[in-house]
């Protein structure tokens, strides 16, 4: 809404302007119309009385017509550029919006992501923990497991005796059981042998047809690059021979705009000038006339405020004491902040001072607005009262 106002008054600003030099191109032919006439003395001596023919000079009204147009023209010229520069303004703003958004929501999960590696950490360690305590139970299982089997072993010694000739028996027998398991074994290889090359005879014919169809792809690739390369190169051409044409284009406007801009500049910087001297007249005189109040009236009136609210400190000090007080004084007089630029040598009684400064609020200075800016610090020194 404060964007808009401010849009609104500029464009203000511009018909204001325009109207102003509108009138002054007026006064001028006017002026040119009236002073133009030349008059000839009727008493000179030796003279006919008889008056020469009146001569008028008469401005074309067609050029001065002229002339307010280009200015509306160029005050139309410059509001469009400043709406322009609004819209990119608030462009940017929602672009900034939208990168914000964006790093929040990136902030919010490297946060998800902190919690869920914290939170895998916390389980590796808990099943860390458990692995251990696992490890712990099984070696005491194994020494327990090894114990029995010790125990198991010399009761199965006993047994050896008795089971190795039944073992003997059935080694026998085992390697019987073997070797017709390896005449088994070899003929079941020569099989997969045979059944592998015909598998790697396939492989090769699937390979070769493979290559054969990865050169046709190939090629018709290089064959469809070629073409976009040279389409490519045909519209580079194209966009390099219509850059040069607004090139030319934007730097004729460039050189038109530049020479407004500098007529206009020249105009605006002549009228900143004469408002800057007169504000600068305006606050001398100011500035001035607060200086005189405060030396004539307002020194007194706030020196006998602060002696109004002072409170005798307690403890010894000697007389004609000075405290020099820095105060920073509000648009109602309120005192925002004082403290000692210049100390009577006694801490205490400088600390009384600022108190009384402080109660003293609010002081009195001028009511009128114009003179606040010289009241907002002032330096007040302070007689201290005698006991």
């Amino acid at each position: 809404m404060k964007k808009a106002k401010k849009k609104k008054s500029s464009r203000h600003g511009f018909t204001a302007k325009s109207m102003l030099m509108a009138l002054a191109i007026h006064a001028g032919v006017v002026f040119l119309l009236f002073f133009s006439f030349n008059f000839k003395n009727p008493f000179t001596s030796g003279e006919s009385s008889a008056s020469p023919p009146i001569q008028a000079k008469v401005v074309d009204e067609k050029l001065v017509q002229k002339e307010l147009s280009k200015m509306k023209q160029a005050d139309e010229k410059r509001r469009l550029e400043a709406e322009k520069h609004q819209q990119k303004v608030e462009e940017l703003e929602q672009k900034q919006k939208e990168l914000e958004q964006k790093r929040e929501q990136e902030q919010k999960r490297l946060l998800e992501l902190e919690s869920k590696r914290k939170a895998e950490e916390k389980k590796r360690k808990e099943e860390e923990v458990k692995r251990k305590e696992d490890e712990k139970k099984r070696l005491e299982q194994e020494r327990k497991q090894k114990e029995q089997d010790r125990l198991k072993k010399e009761e199965e010694a006993k047994k050896l005796a008795l089971d190795k000739k039944k073992k003997e028996e059935e080694l026998k027998k085992k390697e019987q059981e073997q070797k017709k398991k390896e005449e088994e074994l070899k003929k079941k290889k020569a099989e997969e042998e045979i059944k592998k090359k015909e598998q790697e005879k396939k492989k090769a014919e699937a390979e070769k047809l493979r290559k054969e169809e990865e050169a046709k792809r190939k090629k018709a690739e290089e064959e469809l690059k070629k073409k976009v390369e040279e389409e490519k190169k045909r519209k580079a051409e194209e966009q390099k021979k219509q850059a040069e044409e607004l090139k030319k284009k934007a730097e004729a406007e460039r050189i038109r705009n530049e020479e407004e801009a500098r007529v206009q500049a020249e105009m605006e910087q002549r009228m900143a000038e004469e408002a800057e001297r007169r504000l600068a007249a305006e606050e001398r005189q100011v500035a001035s006339e607060a200086q005189s109040l405060f030396q004539d009236k307002y020194a007194g009136l706030i020196q006998a405020a602060i002696e109004n609210a002072w409170r005798e400190p307690s403890g010894d000090y000697p007389p004609n004491l000075v405290v020099e007080v820095e105060i920073v004084v509000g648009p109602r007089g309120e005192v925002q902040n004082a403290k000692v630029i210049s100390s009577s040598g006694y801490p205490l009684v400088d600390r009384t001072t600022v108190n009384a400064v402080l109660s003293a609020s609010p002081i009195p200075i001028p009511p009128e607005a114009k003179y606040y800016p010289h009241y907002r610090d002032i330096v007040i020194v302070f007689p201290i009262p005698v006991r």
